[in-house]
């Protein structure tokens, strides 16, 4: 399993809290406003980690999921 930072944690699990059950996903923004202020700065690039390791998809620009590996 990977190791991942407390920003990374919360990412995952906000992208699974405020999904949208029609689409399957939810924006990028929605994500960065439901951060701890001091995350935010850091939130496009721990996005775009967690889907270069696999663990985000983005079915639509702007908007992402999680994969079947970040679900585990």
């Amino acid at each position: 399993m990977a190791s991942l930072s407390h920003i990374e944690i919360f990412y995952l699990l906000y992208t699974l809290a405020y999904e949208d059950p029609e689409q399957k996903s939810v924006t990028r923004g929605t994500i960065k406003a439901r951060l701890p202020k001091s995350d935010r700065d850091t939130a496009e690039k721990t996005c775009s980690t967690l889907i270069e390791q696999g663990l985000l998809q983005e079915p639509r620009p702007r908007r992402v999921s999680l994969s079947d590996t970040g679900r585990i």
